[in-house]
């Protein structure tokens, strides 16, 4: 997702009719956000399905397809081959994608011009080949995830802006790989620090002592490829989460909490409306969709229902 964040810098904002379309609530569905809560490993194993895999979800008139999707360019996936069928048989008014803010607009041109780009290279992550999908059928699309300011805002709940800076270069680190150089890493983690403090328009002090200094503090470990651990920053629940992982939880039901509100949202204006999001959101939405719609009406195993045109 972070490298989608980066290749959809720059474009226009909506305009202010626009946002203020979005930000109405329907009167019809209205989330219960107390059922947004973090959730285990155990609960993400417990979800059922591998990705990709869908839920197709009914209420009068309103239907909603919620896509678990699994990450990947290649075009001849099985979660590009889902998206292709979806969008051919369900027949979405809005399709809403990940890694795109939503403050974007509606069917912004720039991230359709990066996707035809891959495309023709034979590569395409599913955000973008979704995108493209629904241009060429004159369905808008949209982006799910808020703006920096809301990322920032459930960071310094907890923490102050060194803490935002710090959680963020680590989470765009990754897994090192463990035979990077000193040199390599510093200069990863340099190019991070600009990047974020430029895109969350932070004014944290930090340099790469610092980012140093600040993960041995919250890890109780040296900063170096062996100690940078897939998962770090997984949203995972646990009985006694450390820092980061408080802080990763945060940031998480603040990019659900977004993505509810926006499709709940959409439903006042849309009959049917598709979301693609990676497999893990799921397990987040599932009892808020239940309480709106009921159980799914149908799943990965079924068709959609026929075309309506």
């Amino acid at each position: 997702m972070n490298q989608m964040l980066l290749l959809i810098q720059g474009l226009p904002l909506l305009s202010l009719f626009a946002v203020s379309q979005i930000a109405l609530a329907s009167s019809e569905f209205k989330p219960d956000f107390s059922l947004l809560q973090p959730r285990s490993n155990r609960e993400h194993q417990q979800l059922g399905d591998h990705p990709p895999f869908f839920r197709q979800y009914r209420r009068g008139s309103k239907q909603l397809i919620f896509m678990g999707a699994q990450h990947t360019p290649r075009l001849n996936s099985s979660t590009h081959a889902m998206i292709r069928r979806l969008i051919h048989e369900f027949h979405p008014d809005c399709v809403v994608i990940e890694g795109l803010e939503t403050k974007e607009g509606t069917s912004p041109p720039g991230p359709l011009r990066d996707a035809r780009h891959l495309i023709g290279q034979s590569q395409c992550p599913e955000p973008l080949y979704a995108a493209t999908l629904a241009a060429d059928r004159g369905i808008p699309f949209l982006g799910g995830e808020p703006s920096s300011k809301v990322t920032l805002e459930a960071l310094r709940a907890e923490g102050n802006p060194q803490d935002a800076l710090g959680f963020l270069v680590l989470r765009q680190l990754g897994q090192l790989r463990r035979e990077e150089t000193t040199a390599a890493l510093d200069t990863s983690v340099q190019r991070a620090i600009r990047e974020l403090k430029r895109r969350f328009h932070l004014n944290a002090a930090m340099d790469v002592a610092d980012f140093k200094a600040w993960f041995q503090k919250k890890t109780g470990r040296r900063f170096e490829p062996r100690n940078v651990v897939g998962g770090m920053t997984a949203p995972v629940a646990e009985s006694n989460p450390d820092f980061i992982r408080r802080q990763a939880i945060r940031v998480m039901l603040a990019r659900e909490r977004h993505l509810i509100g926006l499709w709940a949202s959409l439903l006042a204006k849309y009959d049917r409306v598709l979301v693609i999001y990676g497999a893990g959101h799921f397990v987040y939405e599932r009892a808020i969709l239940e309480d709106l719609f009921g159980r799914p009406v149908r799943d990965t195993f079924e068709a959609p229902s026929p075309a309506r045109r």
